[in-house]
């Protein structure tokens, strides 16, 4: 038993099979998680399948999907839980999941003007003060403060003159689109004007925002708080190589969130949130030997997930139920060969992050690409039923060679929307339809002694490419919003031995560009990334070892583009680049056996 938590990017269960379909900004991230790259550089990292006594990786991928749980929410938390036999095992493997995520997280710190901006929001809700609402609305149309004291009639007078002046020149534009082509020198220079103005009112804007004043009478500061138990009981037995096992699993998430507004004219204001998330799992499966050298795994999952809060305006009580049930087979083909088929239905919970009834502001400047977050307490979590199959072909010792395909029918799909509101972008988690996911992935493995370094150096490899289409829901007829086209990796490593010595090893990761066409008229794309981590470390033996790390060697870019229309018809497109910067680990671990004496 083990918890990885990072704060990042909601609550999901892991699919079964393998390398789910991507879903959107948010589940990016956690698909790529439960990748097959990922969980390959897991099982070369700990022998995993030597650990799970299974003869082809498909094998152990399936079986380590199911001792791990990651949950994943766009605006906090990332949690990783991996069940084994042996704590410290558990433990590594669980900070191993969130070594292969942390490099895409950045910190999230709320500017002055964000703050600001929040505390207005919450501001113009919560009272009914005539004065209040209309220095509220002077804000939002662009006046700021100390303008505003110094010289109010001065103030208001720019802002709207600059509006008229904005009007205008989109009339104009919208009548020039009338009779000249987009390429003509007028028409450009119309454009140009157009953006100039606006980049003016922006400005103001912003300053009425309070993001350019230097006297600025508010402050907020924002604190969470991430609290998890968990309690699992497994029982296996066997007097055959048939398996049997059962289980119970207790898990209690708590999130609570203090939001402090000061005023210097009217006072402090204290606002605390919380909520808390029960899970209650009994699980279940047995194998059975069907002729022509198949076994039969046929599985039961019940999850009861129960959510509370002391306020139902944050977040209201609900209890929700899903019983998820699999079945798998392994067919031996010839000595080194094997044809699987497995079949599955499987849940993803939204994040009690996402359900929570607030606005968290933009990290910079409010725009398209970088918008507000709001919680969304109406989110029903995703189910999908799962159907992959494949052939894994042993190639040497240390050789494999795996292929894969699936197909997955998803119901209440997740995904984010970003529509514009009040003047400010906002983005939040919706359920967006039902969709159809199919991929095919493979994988090969190799030894490296023909390089000259050592029988236990190998050279993996893992490629995916990845396909849906809504049937429903606003993007019916289009891929799954944050859906990548195609993942890729190559991994050479060293693993770690118990009997001591150095270990280490390379991964170079490759995401595809996505689709971001979730609202009407927004469209847009996440383009292509790559990413380059390295780790080396070295165990002691009866003591323990120590690992150090890098992740994102090279300080690779997260590009995006968002396109829509304004109130003319006149498309826009904005880029952002946000840059992922390297960041260094070191991790250290011991093992203790009887009498609590290093083993």
């Amino acid at each position: 038993m083990a918890a990885g938590m990072l704060s990042s990017l909601g609550a999901l269960g892991g699919l079964a099979g393998a390398a789910a379909g991507l879903k959107n900004p948010a589940d990016q991230y956690v698909a790529y998680l439960k990748s097959v790259n990922v969980q390959d550089a897991l099982i070369e990292r700990f022998k995993l399948q030597d650990r799970y006594d299974e003869k082809y990786k498909i094998d152990t991928r399936q079986e380590l999907a199911k001792k791990t749980r990651i949950t994943a929410g766009k605006d906090g938390l990332i949690t990783v839980e991996v069940d084994d036999k042996d704590a410290q095992v558990s433990a590594e493997l669980a900070n191993a999941h969130v070594e292969e995520l942390q490099r895409l997280l950045g910190r999230l710190a709320v500017t002055e003007a964000q703050q600001r901006r929040l505390f207005f929001e919450k501001q113009l809700k919560q009272t009914q003060d005539k004065l209040t609402q209309a220095e509220q609305a002077l804000r939002n149309s662009g006046v700021d403060a100390s303008a505003l004291k110094s010289d109010p009639k001065a103030a208001v007078t720019a802002v709207a003159q600059l509006q008229a002046q904005v009007t205008a020149q989109e009339v104009k534009v919208a009548s020039l689109r009338g009779y000249l082509a987009e390429s003509a020198p007028d028409f450009k220079q119309a454009m140009t004007e157009l953006g100039a103005l606006r980049a003016q009112l922006s400005k103001l804007e912003a300053a009425g925002n309070g993001q350019s004043s230097p006297n600025s009478d508010y402050a907020l500061s924002d604190e969470q708080r991430d609290r998890q138990w968990t309690l699992k009981s497994k029982l296996t037995g066997t007097d055959s190589p048939l398996l049997w096992s059962t289980g119970v699993e207790l898990d209690t998430l708590s999130l609570d969130a203090l939001t402090q507004n000061t005023d210097t004219l009217r006072g402090s204001k204290r606002v605390e949130m919380g909520a808390k998330l029960q899970r209650q799992i009994i699980w279940g499966q047995n194998e059975w030997a069907l002729p022509g050298k198949t076994t039969l795994t046929g599985g039961l999952r019940s999850e009861t997930l129960i959510l509370t809060s002391a306020d139902a305006s944050v977040i209201p009580e609900r209890r929700m139920h899903f019983i998820q049930p699999s079945l798998h087979t392994r067919t031996a083909i010839g000595k080194d060969m094997q044809w699987r088929w497995n079949l599955a239905r499987v849940t993803r919970n939204p994040a009690v992050r996402d359900l929570f009834n607030r606005t968290s502001p933009s990290v910079g400047g409010n725009s398209i690409t970088n918008p507000d977050n709001a919680g969304n307490p109406d989110l029903r979590p995703e189910v999908a039923w799962s159907l992959d199959t494949g052939l894994d072909q042993r190639l040497s010792e240390q050789g494999h060679l795996g292929l894969n395909l699936f197909v997955r029918q998803l119901s209440d799909t997740l995904a984010t929307l970003v529509t514009p509101i009040n003047g400010r972008w906002l983005q939040t988690r919706a359920n967006v339809g039902d969709a159809t996911v199919w991929g095919l992935e493979a994988d090969v493995k190799t030894g490296l002694a023909w390089a000259g370094l050592g029988r236990d150096w190998t050279l993996s490899s893992n490629a995916s490419v990845l396909q849906s289409r809504m049937t429903s829901g606003p993007s019916e007829g289009n891929r799954i919003p944050g859906q990548a086209r195609y993942t890729a990796s190559v991994n050479v490593a060293k693993p770690l031995r118990s009997t001591g010595g150095l270990f280490g090893g390379v991964t170079l990761s490759l995401t595809g560009p996505t689709q971001l066409n979730t609202s009407a008229g927004i469209t847009g794309r996440d383009h292509a990334r790559a990413a380059l981590d390295v780790y080396i470390g070295r165990v002691q033996p009866t003591w323990g070892y120590w690992r150090v790390g890098v992740y994102n060697i090279g300080n690779a870019r997260f590009n995006r583009d968002r396109h829509y229309a304004d109130g003319t018809g006149e498309v826009w497109q904005d880029r952002s680049s946000m840059a992922l910067t390297p960041r260094v680990y070191l991790s250290v671990g011991t093992r203790f056996c009887g009498a609590f004496k290093p083993c």
